[in-house]
């Protein structure tokens, strides 16, 4: 699913593909916590993949800002 994203992203912003690809692995972290925070005890595998797609798809930009994870060096 990373590889996909960063494709993407990177394809819309070739002038910047490094940040595109930072973009992406960001946008795939946060929707990766987001999707954690919605399982519930019975869910599996299966749940985990829709509520990250379902995260993915509904990520705002300022979304993305806010809670993205990274460091710069």
């Amino acid at each position: 699913m990373l590889s996909g994203l960063t494709t993407a992203l990177a394809a819309a912003n070739h002038e910047h593909k490094l940040q595109a690809a930072a973009a992406a692995v960001c946008a795939m972290g946060l929707a990766g916590e987001q999707a954690e925070a919605r399982m519930q005890g019975q869910d599996g595998t299966g749940s985990f993949r829709t509520y990250l797609l379902d995260a993915l798809s509904r990520m705002q930009g300022t979304e993305l800002e806010k809670g993205a994870r990274y460091e710069v060096r």
